[in-house]
């Protein structure tokens, strides 16, 4: 068997192959400290069934999400499913592949590839009441998007940003960041009333870098940008200094960021800000929790760390900040009838949805 690693977001350390087995583990972010996400190729498959063992996963970034994970695989690059994956007590995974094929392509979460992102670049910039699109290259030569829509953007003072993927391995988060793009093309009519009151900037990735490396919450440069919003650091994380630039030219009103989280199964919300500082916040948070349940989860100001996000938002503009957890695992508690792309299919119905409610809350001022 020949399995190959260099692939975009290719994360793979294999130390053995010996009787049609894998033995492998996962190499750590460029910070040499955080490690969960693993994609590779799997070709030249002769003999099956065959396993993969993956060893120190008690010691990865998120342990206790080991414990419900299914590994996914893809035999055709298109579809995914579940894998039989167990754990065992000395936090070893191992994965059994019985499927007859030549190939596979075997991940810890279904991939949102660069190229993915390129067409939701393309469908951003398709959207009406575009006014601005600014791009910024990232250490490794990818860019940086801000799409920038509104109706009298050069009088409207009030702004509401989306951010996404700070977190490479969140990759469920690109769904998420279509169903947004998809309401915003079919409800132009509402979309109008809105943005004549509100611009709305739209960054769909974050970390483009940390994508294509294979990184799970780093960029390359070591950076968790989720945690370096105090950093001033042009060289380790242009992404975050160009984004903070253009937020202070656009000053947030409301601020969503949107992750994953590979331990629930249910989506929620964390909060920051007061929530009745103004009457279509307090209804679109409100009606949040219709959506499926959705709940949502209020930190405590003595444990908000200003480094992170939300929070350093929240502090430098005093405006309501969110930060959407969206399940991106699928996990053994899953219903039988549910498949690995549901989850996909879940996160982008959850960004129609929440922009749904932001559409019908914030045009009604």
């Amino acid at each position: 068997m020949k399995i190959d690693s260099t692939i975009e977001a290719g994360n793979f350390n294999v130390k053995d192959i010996a009787d049609n087995v894998i033995y492998a583990q996962i190499n750590k972010d460029s910070n040499q400290k955080d490690y969960q996400w693993f994609l590779c190729d799997i070709s030249d498959i002769y003999e099956t069934p065959f396993s993969v063992e993956i060893d120190g996963v008690f010691n990865a970034s998120y342990p206790e999400a080991w414990k419900s994970f299914v590994a996914v695989g893809s035999y055709d690059g298109g579809e995914w499913e579940a894998l039989n994956t167990e754990l065992l007590p000395n936090g070893t995974i191992v994965i059994h592949c019985v499927k007859a094929a030549q190939k596979l392509q075997l991940g810890y979460f279904i991939p949102y590839t660069l190229a993915q992102h390129k067409v939701l670049s393309a469908m951003y910039s398709s959207l009406k009441y575009l006014f601005s699109h600014q791009l910024e290259a990232t250490v490794k030569g990818n860019n940086v998007e801000i799409f920038s829509y509104g109706c009298d953007s050069a009088n409207v003072k009030n702004n509401v940003w989306i951010i996404s993927r700070q977190h490479s391995g969140e990759s469920n988060t690109g769904p998420f960041m279509e169903g947004v793009a998809e309401y915003m093309d079919k409800h132009s009519d509402t979309m109008a009333v809105l943005l004549g009151k509100y611009n709305m900037h739209i960054v769909h990735n974050a970390n483009p870098d940390g994508v294509q490396y294979g990184m799970h919450r780093t960029n390359t440069e070591g950076v968790d940008l989720n945690r370096g919003w105090l950093l001033d650091d042009n060289k380790k994380c242009p992404e975050l200094s160009f984004i903070k630039r253009c937020m202070e030219d656009f000053p947030p009103d409301l601020f969503i960021d949107i992750h994953g989280d590979e331990r629930i199964v249910e989506p929620y919300v964390n909060i920051d800000g007061n929530i009745n500082k103004t009457s279509e916040a307090d209804a679109f948070v409100t009606r949040l929790t219709a959506l499926g349940g959705l709940e949502i989860r209020d930190n405590p100001v003595e444990n908000r760390d200003i480094s992170i996000g939300r929070h350093f938002v929240n502090y430098k503009y005093d405006c309501l900040c969110m930060t959407i957890e969206t399940a991106c695992q699928f996990q053994k508690s899953s219903v039988v009838s549910e498949k690995p792309m549901d989850y996909f299919a879940k996160a982008s119905l959850l960004g129609f949805n929440i922009m749904k409610q932001l559409a019908d809350n914030y045009s009604t001022l």
